[in-house]
């Protein structure tokens, strides 16, 4: 709903006619990072974060098009107003569209302190409004990130450690390479993957390719050791109650997976001066750090798109397959779509804190 939401906030103030409003992420761009200091979304922040920038934004367009579209007539612009994405000017009742001086309207200076409405003129805020992505994703023409197909493009499949911080001990190369398909076998963060032709082939390699794994900090954790320290913090306060007629009862919650619906998955091109990577992600900047710190490349070389994303709820702020996906495109010199399997996707996830209540 947020790329309804962020377009009925620059409509309303803009004027522009919603029946013709399409919306498209945009890519990572420090433009975007002035409101936050980060191109990110989360918390359910947003409207919150966005709503004032986004009016200003509206507004500013709205008043320079009048400009652009007065002068277009040859007429005093404080007779224009903008109403359904036209320039109209009331005297006369001449008009011009906003797509006919919109070029004209890209060269005039933007306005510092546009002119917002008051919330008493919404025609769209408040209002039950269609989103604007159920078209496509009720005719299947939504493009998700796994939909991405590139010209040899090759397909991974990970296999990380079943505890955080573990490492890699053992694994079949062998085996894996002889499997159909398979063209690759490469050490990523905390695992391995395998690269094939298709992502079945992929999978059936990393069966073939058996990796074991041992130790990390958190080897000897469960959901006993878990529940036992909630127990022993709970058991270290002390009752604040003097009353005899106490109700003890207990409220407990365990670490939970976000479960998306759509697995975790990156596809990336990495060549020797430029990268470009499809990901659902919640974070482009975090992406583009990442991206940075593997390539090296300059900034203007970096290209993030961010299709639909099937569920973020907040794990989309971690990059995990963006590092896979980019580090195996660079080490392979081809276009790589990574694509967890949902094992994987659930073991992995960066959970919501379990929590203990008395």
């Amino acid at each position: 709903g947020i790329h309804t939401a962020h377009a009925m906030i620059i409509c309303e103030e803009m004027e522009a006619d919603w029946k013709k409003v399409s919306v498209t992420t945009g890519s990572f761009h420090p433009e975007y990072k002035k409101n936050m200091f980060v191109q990110s979304t989360g918390a359910s922040n947003g409207v919150s974060a966005w709503k004032q920038k986004l009016s200003e934004i509206g507004a500013g367009i709205k008043e320079i098009l009048i400009e652009a579209g007065a002068e277009q007539m040859r007429v005093p612009k404080k007779e224009c107003i903008a109403l359904n994405s036209f320039v109209i000017h009331k005297p006369s009742k001449n008009s011009v569209r906003f797509g006919q001086i919109a070029n004209n309207a890209s060269k005039l200076s933007f306005p510092n302190s546009p002119t917002l409405k008051n919330s008493s003129e919404y025609k769209l805020i408040g209002k039950s409004i269609f989103r604007v992505d159920v078209p496509q994703k009720v005719n299947g023409k939504a493009l998700f990130a796994g939909d991405i197909k590139l010209p040899g493009m090759m397909y991974a499949q990970v296999a990380q450690s079943p505890v955080f911080g573990g490492d890699l001990k053992s694994f079949d190369k062998k085996s894996a390479l002889k499997s159909p398909g398979v063209e690759a076998v490469i050490a990523i963060p905390n695992g391995i993957a395998v690269v094939a032709d298709t992502t079945w082939h992929a999978i059936k390699g990393l069966e073939a390719l058996k990796p074991t794994f041992g130790g990390g900090i958190n080897e000897s954790l469960s959901s006993k050791t878990i529940d036992k320290s909630f127990n022993e913090a709970l058991n270290s306060i002390k009752e604040s109650s003097k009353d005899n007629m106490v109700l003890d009862v207990e409220y407990s919650m365990p670490f939970l997976s976000h479960a998306a619906i759509e697995s975790t998955n990156c596809t990336a091109n990495v060549t020797s001066n430029s990268c470009e990577i499809w990901v659902p992600t919640q974070s482009q900047s975090i992406c583009f750090d990442k991206i940075l710190e593997i390539t090296g490349l300059s900034e203007e070389n970096i290209t993030i798109h961010t299709p639909y994303v099937g569920g973020g709820f907040g794990r989309r702020l971690e990059v995990d397959e963006v590092v896979h996906a980019v580090m195996i495109s660079k080490e392979m010199n081809k276009p790589v779509q990574v694509l967890w399997s949902r094992e994987e996707d659930i073991q992995h996830d960066h959970y919501h804190s379990g929590s203990k209540a008395r």
